[in-house]
């Protein structure tokens, strides 16, 4: 069976869509392997203004790992950032997530249904579908700030 192991997340970290679509265009430059390969998945940790660190693996909850390691060893928090992926968000990657207190986590795709149960009871906004100018945001919606 499997065991919910997250942290919830409390946090008053706001972010506006504008930022989120930025970001997203940020990462998306940011990413070597899948421009040569089109084969890999990649995430990256960035806070309100700029993305921090990109990882990319092979498997998506891969690169979830790489950064949680990254920001240990080179001891950058995690506390109140937001991870962006390509992949699918899985209920792992959620709970990874939680324990490095991200209270946003954002996919180009969309979440898992589990996910989003989840993501409501640990307190994180989950947002996907992110294409062009446009995304869904599937919980927690109260983290995004002038939303028309």
């Amino acid at each position: 069976m499997f065991q919910l192991d997250g942290k919830k997340v409390t946090s008053e970290f706001k972010i506006n869509p504008e930022s989120i679509i930025k970001l997203t265009n940020e990462f998306i430059d940011n990413m070597e392997i899948y421009k040569i390969s089109g084969a890999v998945h990649a995430s990256c940790l960035a806070d309100e203004d700029k993305v921090l660190v990109v990882k990319e693996d092979i498997g998506r909850h891969n690169t979830i790992d790489k950064i949680a390691g990254y920001c240990l060893k080179s001891k950058i928090s995690t506390k109140d950032k937001i991870i962006f992926t390509t992949g699918r968000i899985s209920t792992e990657m959620l709970l990874k997530s939680s324990k490095m207190e991200i209270p946003v986590v954002v996919t180009m795709k969309s979440p898992t249904s589990n996910t989003v149960k989840v993501a409501k009871e640990l307190g994180i906004t989950v947002v996907g579908k992110v294409k062009d100018n446009s995304f869904v945001v599937f919980t927690n919606r109260q983290r995004l700030v002038n939303v028309s």
